[in-house]
């Protein structure tokens, strides 16, 4: 269990100053359970905060700016209380003082520093917008603001992501955004934070993972009835099994970047996520795990008409046999197997057929 670990998680769903969305909740709650699942963040729950409100129908027709919920202030003062431990503990002279004081902390083994917690992450869902006149920045949009005079009704990610890697209350910070990045402006006024740079400086590493560049549109759609962000579902897929980096069998942000980029497809219209670290951003490891290849996947197969009837196998590159001699007896079928590079061998009609393929994505249809 990490229990160093914290998370700050935003969904808002519910816009009546601009449309109602499907997503946001949905994501949010996906995103703590992977930070709850042993495979994934292991974070314990009390460790985790959530700033949503669901609404009912009933409830939307007297739904206004002036009543929605998550506003901008309550987002502020959620990060406020989190800050409040870090500077405490921040300024702490040694171990023996915050024990005194009861005060969680975390003392990094590399630099012998005190933080509040070994990793922060913060996750983002909702409508979004981008200062058109700053680089590097996509702003949430609280539930009471809209795209006009209310566009400043905001917390700014990027402002709150730099906060965190100059004030050195965490180790490791992770932002995560499933927004829009509408270009309005709004003169840096969806800063919450106010500066508050660690001294002497410390190596803070950070992590970015942005569902969209400039001015793009952050889709959702519904996934077997069920409405997500496209983004955020993709990237819970990448969390759950993109390939290890084989030299620390851990993933970092450079293996998440290479899933989504293989699925590049399976994003509607013009949406490019955006995925980076600062300098020591590739030294985090956000998942780890002893090895990708022993988590096996559904994987759908589509035969041609010709091959119903005949046998079909599976090896790993290697040749080591993972299906031996299953009879093809339908167009589609599926198998479990792992993600990596296989081989495969089909006896039809007195033929045969083989090759080599990749097993990529989770959720990938081979078509032979």
């Amino acid at each position: 269990m990490n229990e160093h670990d914290y998370a700050i998680i935003v969904g808002i769903q519910h816009y009546p100053g601009v449309s109602h969305l499907s997503g946001p909740l949905n994501d949010a709650d996906d995103f703590k359970k992977w930070l709850l699942d042993t495979a994934g963040g292991q974070i314990p729950e009390d460790n985790i905060t959530m700033v949503c409100h669901k609404y009912e129908d009933k409830d939307l027709p007297g739904l206004n700016v002036y009543n929605a919920n998550p506003t901008r202030d309550t987002i502020r003062m959620t990060f406020e209380k989190l800050n409040a431990h870090g500077r405490a503990v921040r300024g702490a002279f040694d171990t023996e003082e915050l024990e005194q004081k009861s005060l969680r902390f975390y003392m990094d083994a590399d630099d012998h520093c005190l933080y509040a917690g070994r990793r922060l992450y913060l996750f983002f869902a909702g409508h979004g917008l981008n200062d058109k006149n700053v680089k590097n920045n996509i702003s949430l949009l609280a539930a009471n603001g809209n795209y006009n005079e209310l566009a400043n009704q905001g917390v700014d990610a990027f402002h709150c992501l730099d906060f965190y890697e100059k004030s050195g209350y965490f180790k490791e910070v992770v932002l995560i955004t499933d927004c829009c990045r509408i270009p309005k402006m709004v003169d840096n006024a969806n800063h919450i934070l106010l500066p508050d740079p660690a001294n002497p400086f410390r190596k803070v590493r950070t992590n970015f993972m942005i569902s969209c560049q400039d001015g793009q549109a952050a889709r959702e759609m519904n996934f077997e009835g069920r409405c997500n962000g496209v983004f955020s579902k993709i990237l819970l897929e990448a969390l759950a099994v993109a390939k290890s980096n084989q030299e620390n069998r851990g993933v970092t942000y450079q293996e998440i970047n290479s899933y989504i980029a293989n699925n590049k497809h399976r994003f509607s219209g013009s949406q490019t996520p955006v995925i980076h670290g600062n300098e020591y951003g590739s030294e985090i490891t956000i998942v780890e795990r002893a090895s990708n290849f022993g988590n096996r996947f559904e994987i759908q197969f589509v035969f041609p008409d010709e091959w119903i009837g005949g046998v079909f196998s599976i090896a790993k590159a290697n040749h080591d046999p993972l299906i031996t001699n299953v009879t093809i007896t339908v167009n589609m079928m599926s198998f479990k197997l792992p993600l990596e590079i296989l081989r495969f061998k089909a006896n039809f009609n007195g033929q045969e057929k083989s090759g080599i393929f990749e097993i990529e994505s989770a959720t990938k249809e081979m078509k032979l």
